[in-house]
């Protein structure tokens, strides 16, 4: 192989694996994956506020593409949309918003946090 041959192969390895560095990292965003939500979690918040002693807890599995969310006794599909988890056939639009600092999950005024 002459030296010419040499750098043009090089040349084209590098802009192949400049290309595909983009498409790489597409896997590594949390968000499109929705590994993050996987869990269990609880809201300690409605103990303090009610004084009941509640402490309601949720558990986020996957069904094939999409997640179960297990509240209580009931199991509600969800599908992950813009970087919410949408819970299907509520009558209002229920989400769950994953916030990574905090490690965890937000629907309107609840905090859950995840159960280690």
């Amino acid at each position: 192989m002459t030296r010419t041959h040499t750098a043009q192969t090089a040349l084209i390895l590098i802009l192949a694996v400049l290309c595909l560095l983009p498409l790489s990292a597409c896997n590594k965003i949390g968000v499109a994956s929705g590994e993050e939500y996987l869990g269990k979690w609880t809201d300690n918040t409605s103990y303090f506020q009610a004084g009941f002693g509640k402490v309601d807890h949720i558990e986020i599995t996957r069904n094939a593409g999409n997640f179960l969310v297990t509240i209580g006794p009931r199991t509600i599909p969800a599908n992950l949309k813009d970087g919410t988890l949408r819970l299907e056939g509520t009558l209002e639009s229920t989400g769950l918003t994953y916030v990574q600092g905090s490690d965890t999950l937000i629907s309107g005024d609840r905090v859950y946090h995840r159960v280690r």
